[in-house]
């Protein structure tokens, strides 16, 4: 990716970031009673696979969650320190080095992902079955990996009978981007990649309670929206319509992207926001997933966490 389109995304995520220019929030009134969502996500998508996929995903993973243990890989590099898990090769850390942390009681290196993050949660959906990436136990090429000057590479491998997936992480040492790119093999046709996102970055920020109320979902497709999470009550739903060159959730100053910009690659379809349950004066939460076309069993997409 050439530096320039790079700056350019970085900008145009800076520029939702500042409160004073934010979008007025959204209101959605939740109806009376809503599809699944895979079933919304999949409407969300592009109408020609939408037509294919909608009326038969189930509700329910057919395939049971792995019960070995799930352990963490580390990718450092002089920026960051990435943490996956190896159930689903989700992120579940991302601890920036250049910041530190004002939250009380935190005086550490910030970090993004709370432990409760949904962030590059996995399921695919192929035919009439919806399979839960993020249950599967995956083989890291390394425990550990820092990242050199050349870049690294992180491949993670799973299969369950016939199905088998992999997933090669790319990294760059001087930037908070990094590629994904996935291979689905022993499944007929094509499918649809639902990448969960959500519930909300972790608060660095010495007020959480102002921190909180500038969280949102932003999504790029012709202009850049923003839809913030207060204004989604506990199970309220928001289908937001691609297709989106980039989707992301925001703290005040920090975001979690997926993004879609490289030539070729097809875009994010459009995503589904759900909220989620509140506590007393903790921060809102929003379940996010946005849906990404896989039609040869192969999708790509990028992935920003600074």
């Amino acid at each position: 990716m050439e530096r320039r389109t790079l700056l350019a995304i970085i900008l145009a995520m800076i520029v939702v970031v500042v409160p004073a220019i934010l979008f007025p929030p959204k209101r959605v009134t939740p109806p009376a009673r809503g599809p699944s969502s895979d079933t919304a996500a999949a409407r969300a998508a592009p109408e020609s696979l939408a037509v294919r996929t909608v009326e038969t995903v189930p509700r329910q993973d057919p395939q049971r969650r792995d019960t070995a243990p799930a352990q963490s890989v580390t990718v450092s590099s002089p920026l960051y320190a990435f943490r996956f898990s190896t159930r689903g090769a989700r992120l579940v850390g991302a601890e920036l080095r250049e910041y530190r942390s004002f939250a009380p009681g935190d005086s550490g290196l910030a970090e993004l992902i709370p432990p409760e993050s949904e962030f590059l949660s996995y399921r695919l959906v192929v035919g009439r079955d919806t399979v839960a990436l993020a249950e599967w136990s995956f083989e890291p090429s390394s425990p550990a990996l820092a990242v050199g000057p050349a870049g690294a590479e992180l491949v993670w491998r799973a299969q369950r009978g016939p199905l088998a997936v992999q997933l090669t992480y790319t990294f760059r040492p001087d930037s908070y981007l990094f590629d994904v790119h996935g291979v689905v093999t022993g499944a007929s046709g094509g499918g649809l990649v639902l990448i969960g996102l959500g519930p909300r970055l972790h608060s660095v920020e010495a007020d959480s309670a102002l921190d909180s109320r500038s969280y949102g979902v932003v999504t790029k497709s012709r202009v850049t929206e923003n839809l913030k999470f207060g204004s989604l009550d506990p199970g309220d739903r928001a289908e937001l319509a691609g297709p989106f060159e980039w989707l992301a959730i925001k703290s005040m100053y920090f975001v979690a992207a997926v993004l879609t910009i490289a030539e070729g690659v097809p875009r994010l379809g459009g995503a589904l926001a759900v909220g989620g349950a509140r506590s007393g004066r903790s921060a809102p939460r929003v379940h996010v997933t946005a849906t990404l076309a896989a039609p040869p069993g192969e999708f790509r997409h990028g992935v920003y966490v600074g």
